[in-house]
């Protein structure tokens, strides 16, 4: 871990002998580290305040002091939330896949320049780059268009996964997601639960491995006798686990059982009143019930706690086109494919809109403007 260096003491002493304008840059250069404003806009982030600082000779006592603490904050960012995953931490569990594409997509920047500035022999030089090309992976493995599997892009993903692990072997994350490109883009459940029985190996209390495998068989396979046993294996590292209960949920719905998934998705919310991905779920398990009104309360009590979460905005188009009110429920439709819905395919299918496909006019005119390439006049 890469922390920030104290200057007390000889900062003042340097900035005493520079004059009233470098005095000023340093202390933006001091705000955009605090603001995390690092590479951009241009003329006004720490990069530009540290290319005119590192000109002073004055401040020249001050140089590697600076050089630390720009890299310190350009890595913390990543490693934060490599940390939250091996918690489980549900800020990052309710990040939508948009939502991760635009968090995760400075990182790699980021960390290339924190390699930069503190050179090619310092001890931090491994870390630092297996954790950036794991970002490009990640990266990778996030940018698939709509939900059929990839091949091409899984093997891109996992070349840069295997480069992570010859700079550092030892990230259970790295593995955690090489389980999941062999799931989701190669189609390779045994291959998905060897990196994926790694990554629990490596980190033994950490339940996420687990609990996605267990979705893996049960929600792609229809395997659930396979499925069962990682999330006992979750259950028993933390029963109360927000993820371990909500895969419960997940796991009876996807056979059925709505009442099970109900009580499960209940105890998520019993835990955490915000939980976006219970909130959801649970309002599925109300469309499947075909308690409309009920459902549609728990979509906008999401939109109300994240406004960009995508899933809550197509559910809503669904029970809207149910309810024949087309025009309303274009707005959501529209809503869900600015904020990440991409699978085309799907929503010629979709059996909930198909009242929005039989208005065939405002139908094509959304298709043509969102999916450009799959719409001919």
């Amino acid at each position: 871990m890469l922390s920030a260096a104290g200057t007390k003491g000889i900062e003042d002493e340097v900035l005493a002998t520079v004059d009233s304008t470098t005095r000023e840059v340093y202390h933006l250069f001091k705000e955009s580290l605090k603001d995390k404003i690092f590479l951009s806009p241009a003329n006004a982030c720490a990069e530009a305040y540290y290319a005119r600082l590192i000109l002073e000779p004055k401040m020249e006592r001050l140089y590697s002091t600076m050089r630390r603490n720009y890299a310190a904050a350009l890595q913390d960012d990543a490693q934060q939330v490599m940390n939250r995953w091996l918690k489980t931490d549900v800020r990052e569990l309710v990040l939508t896949k948009n939502s991760q594409l635009e968090k995760y997509m400075l990182y790699p920047g980021y960390l290339k320049r924190a390699i930069e500035l503190l050179g090619p022999k310092h001890y931090m030089i491994p870390s630092l780059q297996a954790r950036k090309v794991f970002f490009e992976g990640h990266l990778l493995y996030l940018s698939r268009q709509g939900n059929a599997a990839d091949s091409t892009l899984g093997k891109q993903a996992l070349k840069k996964f295997r480069e992570a692990l010859t700079w550092q072997p030892d990230l259970p994350q790295v593995y955690y997601l090489m389980s999941k490109v062999f799931w989701v883009h190669m189609m390779q459940p045994d291959s998905a639960e060897y990196y994926g029985t790694i990554a629990a190996s490596m980190a033994p209390s950490w339940v996420l491995p687990l609990t996605d495998m267990a979705r893996m068989y049960a929600y792609t396979f229809r395997k659930f006798d396979r499925a069962r046993p990682f999330l006992e294996r979750a259950t028993i590292l933390d029963s109360n686990a927000l993820v371990v209960l909500q895969s419960w949920g997940d796991f009876y719905f996807y056979q059925g059982q709505l009442r099970n998934s109900e009580f499960y998705y209940n105890k998520c919310l019993q835990i955490n009143p915000a939980f976006i991905w219970a909130l959801n779920n649970l309002g599925v398990v109300y469309m499947e019930e075909k308690r409309l009104e009920e459902a549609e309360i728990l979509f906008r009590r999401i939109l109300e706690v994240d406004p960009g979460f995508m899933p809550a905005y197509y559910n809503i188009a669904c029970i809207l086109g149910q309810q024949n009110q087309v025009e309303e429920a274009f707005g959501f439709l529209e809503q869900a494919i600015k904020t990440g819905f991409n699978d085309y395919d799907y929503l010629q299918q979709e059996r909930e809109i198909v009242k929005l496909r039989e208005d065939s006019i405002q139908w094509h005119a959304l298709m043509k403007k969102y999916f450009p390439d799959k719409v001919k006049d």
